[in-house]
């Protein structure tokens, strides 16, 4: 085997904001998703050509017939067109949360597909479907990715690991032991992605990661132009941030080994992290009080649903149990308006479960749903309460989230803001405008809202940031968050590095050639 570490991608023109690229047969288009559509480009030049509707992404691969089978992420089947576009085919029956990451075996009719069971690492199968119809084969559970490398293997993860094993892809079984390839490359950012590509001539290209498979993180100060302002602490595997309302303060969730990872927080004035819970589970999405002396966060101490806790932001007392119940929940927005009330998530495991529901902090303290139907989360309080911004979804799971406000308490509206997909709204501190991700995480929006204190409306949204965010729960939990004076702080991937602001869209990987010639 022969590794080629630090290899340098350069950019290829109008690929912008590209997801999960694939080769056509003959190597010389590359098929990707960016801007909602699925999209090929050649590489000898010209602009994209739109193939299909696709503002998720789970995937792609193409044979000699020019067929395309890719994926919309969860929500989604395996889903068949023409490379020249045309009408869409599910080739997959959904019976799981989506199917994604398809890749053709040599036959050109047979294909490699995961079903997503759970979100949880471990929580997917990989299965053999076919274009000529009957039933999937399960191969194996556990893995993330796949693919056949001729003259006889599957290259599969068991976690953070690349393994291959023999495989006869006519009886549809593995056989002898699996060989380790890789110890470690990076999962994520959604906890769906096993980073690593094999091809059919015995190359292997991977982005490494550490012993847990964790792509590192780090805490990037921006400002409202887009100038990157310095960062944090140092990279570590950092999920949810919250700044307290004076802005000296950072409550973040740390990620750690099994079983979980705590909320730690920064303190500007000695500029180091304190330990802020201590259970060994996950400990997630802090919330910040209005007046900033106490967090709301989920925890899953004692099983596996999130409850809601409260605890001093000085530490100085336990934490209280605040809502518990049979089904998850997890905190979003606090006001101090209508009496003092946290709005939550509560759902799972699908997406499509989760509603937006509230949680009044005096008298009785009964939690009531505010949603008027299913699929809405990731909530927001305008800062002077009248507004509630949020995710909502339909039919197609992640690749159908857009970002709307509704009145409160009335629920007037919904006044939809995002135009092509978003998610994780923030207001501004003055409620002029509205931020919200791109749903690749690559650029955070601003939208200029103006109100005439019954009705909402919303200018065309535009970029201001390019980054590339970390986004690791959903749903709940923010990767970013800004300070009352505008700077925004941004949990973002370590590489690529920013420069002026602008984040390139390579990276470094390792890539090692015939690398079947070690197993």
């Amino acid at each position: 085997m022969r590794p080629i570490d630090s290899v340098n991608a350069q950019p290829i023109a109008g690929t912008e904001g590209a997801q999960a690229p694939f080769w056509s047969p003959d190597s010389k288009h590359i098929g990707f998703a960016a801007q909602g559509q699925l999209k090929r480009i050649a590489l000898a030049g010209g602009p994209p050509q739109n193939i299909a509707a696709a503002v998720g992404f789970g995937g792609g691969t193409w044979n000699a017939a020019g067929d395309i089978l890719f994926s919309s992420g969860l929500g989604s089947a395996i889903k068949r067109v023409a490379a020249s576009g045309g009408e869409l085919v599910d080739v997959t029956k959904l019976a799981s949360l989506g199917h994604m990451r398809p890749s053709f075996l040599p036959d050109g009719r047979r294909f490699l597909f995961v079903s997503v069971r759970e979100t949880a690492p471990g929580a997917q199968d990989l299965y053999i479907g076919s274009l000529d119809g009957g039933d999937p084969a399960l191969v194996l559970s556990g893995a993330l990715r796949a693919a056949y490398v001729p003259p006889g293997y599957l290259v599969f993860n068991r976690g953070a690991m690349v393994m291959a094993q023999s495989f006869d892809p006519d009886r549809r079984v593995l056989s002898g032991e699996p060989v380790r390839v890789v110890d470690a490359v990076a999962m994520g950012p959604s906890g769906l992605l096993a980073g690593f590509s094999a091809s059919a001539s015995g190359v292997l290209a991977y982005a490494p990661g550490t012993a847990t498979g964790e792509a590192l993180s780090r805490l990037t100060w921006y400002s409202r132009d887009g100038r990157s302002m310095g960062t944090v602490g140092g990279p570590a595997n950092y999920g949810d941030v919250a700044i307290a309302p004076d802005g000296k303060r950072i409550a973040v969730h740390l990620h750690e080994a099994s079983p979980g990872g705590n909320l730690w927080l920064w303190d500007s004035s000695r500029s180091n992290f304190s330990q802020f819970t201590f259970d060994r589970s996950h400990n997630i999405v802090p919330i910040w009080s209005p007046d900033g002396t106490s967090i709301v966060f989920a925890s899953d101490r004692g099983g596996s649903i999130f409850n809601l806790y409260r605890k001093a932001a000085s530490g100085a007392t336990p934490e209280e149990l605040l809502l518990e119940s049979k089904i998850n929940k997890i905190p979003e927005a606090w006001t101090a308006h209508h009496g003092g009330l946290v709005l939550f998530a509560s759902g799972g495991p699908a997406v499509s479960d989760w509603t937006i529901w509230r949680l009044p902090l005096s008298g009785e303290r009964t939690a009531t749903q505010i949603s008027p139907g299913m699929s809405e989360f990731l909530s927001e309080f305008s800062p002077d309460g009248r507004w509630v911004a949020y995710v909502a979804t339909q039919a197609g799971g992640l690749s159908t989230f857009q970002v709307y406000v509704r009145s409160y308490p009335g629920l007037n509206g919904p006044w939809r803001i995002s135009t092509n997909g978003g998610n994780h709204p923030r207001w501004s501190a003055d409620g002029r405008e509205l931020y919200y991700l791109n749903p690749q995480g690559t650029e955070i929006m601003a939208a200029a809202i103006t109100t005439d204190g019954t009705s909402l409306a919303a200018a065309t949204p535009r970029a201001i940031i390019k980054t590339r965010v970390r986004q690791d729960h959903y749903p709940g939990g923010v990767p970013y968050d800004v300070t009352r004076d505008g700077r925004f702080l941004v949990n973002e991937f370590v590489a690529p590095e920013p420069s002026s602001g602008a984040v390139s869209d390579a990276s470094s990987f390792t890539v090692v050639l015939n690398f079947t010639s070690g197993l």
